[in-house]
């Protein structure tokens, strides 16, 4: 079967749902299937030039091309044209608003689509879905609450109803986000469905040494209790209020290290705070990791702090942490119930109590006979829940039986 994937942004600016589409893909070209995937000359990481990448190359065997996103995104439309012209692909997924070209397409050869939801932003201007449980999926309350443009927020729940009439099927990240389409939508209930985000565990990057790449204080022989934190550097990440509790917590573990791995706009908000609060010898900024020394942070890291408060649809990062046997610390809210089963395999916290979530660290970087079985068992959950290869075969079930409707 040939897919063609649409998606904002791809390789070499990988975020979360690049990095799932790019599981998905590599797991797919396995079992035999032709990937081709369009992506704009833009990335996630505003630092990162992408105007000299090539128009076209193969990439861990995903055909891969590029296209200027000026003009609302027609340029994309044409590639798809001259793709279909040349390779007539069988199946189109998506994950964004581009996928209303992929409408053409299904009524004019009869291709099935697929909407991937990686999260909010077709209910959300903003993507966060900040007003929870009280959104209506009204006009007006995005307008006030996000103060995004009235004329944004028409346009693009036009072209959302318009791919939501003509997709074949909607699968969503998280029962958390189906249900949260489901509510403003009704009559998605019938097209949606859950298959969650998968990691590949066949990458077993760094190795099992006890070496921390980032020991802060190599003069301390009693090895060090260590928090990570691993993602955006965004208001709504809250890290800053990790950074400010963190005198407090190393009042009760003197050896307490913070690392934060991750690039953003807060970046030198929250260094300047770590310089004001004297703990320049207990948190380290790493920058962005991949591969080998992210993987080595999760093996050496004894807890991934995330005290998102939004809900988060389904944290790859966490899941990561969860396959290097690093568990989890964060609210009960968005997909993380899905994820940790809080006790076993991580730790949940009632929203915004935060009292409770510095106690928590507190209790569990004390208590290692119980740190070392969740660890164990966050590993096992990963394998048995979030395996890239089971959750392809999901996938590709379904895109069989897309075919032979069609």
């Amino acid at each position: 079967m040939k897919i063609l994937f649409i998606l904002n942004s791809f390789y070499p600016s990988i975020g979360g749902v690049e990095k799932v589409t790019e599981n998905y893909c590599n797991e797919l070209i396995k079992m035999g299937h032709e990937i081709y995937l369009i992506s704009f000359r833009r990335g996630q990481i505003s630092s990162m030039n992408l105007n000299t990448t090539p128009d076209f190359e193969v990439y861990n065997g995903i055909n891969l091309y590029r296209v200027s996103d000026r003009f609302y995104g027609i340029f994309m439309f044409f590639k798809m044209i001259k793709i279909y012209k040349k390779v007539k692909f069988d199946l189109i997924q998506f994950s964004d608003f581009w996928g209303i070209f992929a409408i053409f397409f299904k009524l004019k050869y009869n291709i099935p689509i697929v909407h991937h939801l990686h999260g909010y932003q077709e209910i959300c201007p903003t993507g966060l879905y900040l007003c929870g449980n009280s959104h209506k999926y009204s006009i007006k309350q995005c307008h006030s609450y996000c103060g995004q443009g009235l004329l944004k927020i028409l346009r693009e729940r036009f072209i959302y109803k318009s791919i939501w009439k003509f997709t074949d099927l909607i699968v969503a990240v998280s029962d958390a986000v189906k249900f949260a389409y489901i509510k403003t939508k009704f009559s998605l209930k019938k097209k949606i469905l859950t298959i969650y985000n998968g990691i590949s565990l066949d990458e077993n990057g760094a190795s099992n040494s006890t070496k921390n790449l980032y020991q802060i204080d190599n003069s301390n022989e009693k090895k060090d209790r260590v928090l990570l934190f691993v993602g955006r550097l965004i208001d709504h990440r809250n890290i800053i209020k990790i950074i400010r509790i963190l005198p407090e917590l190393i009042e009760k573990i003197s050896n307490l290290k913070l690392i934060i791995t991750g690039s953003g706009p807060k970046a030198l908000l929250l260094k300047s705070e770590v310089e004001k609060n004297g703990l320049n010898k207990n948190v380290v900024f790493t920058g962005i990791l991949t591969g080998d020394k992210l993987a080595n942070i999760y093996l050496n890291a004894d807890l991934l702090v995330m005290p998102i408060t939004f809900p988060e649809p389904l944290s790859t990062v966490i899941i990561e942490a969860m396959s290097k046997g690093c568990p989890v610390i964060t609210f009960n809210i968005g997909g993380m119930p899905e994820i940790i089963d809080n006790e076993n395999d991580g730790f949940l916290i009632p929203p915004y109590d935060w009292e409770l979530f510095k106690e928590k660290i507190i209790k569990i970087l004390t208590d290692n006979k119980k740190l070392i079985k969740i660890k164990q068992n966050a590993k096992k959950k990963v394998e048995l829940k979030f395996n890239i290869r089971n959750q392809a075969r999901k996938i590709n079930k379904i895109y069989l039986k897309l075919m032979g409707r069609k």
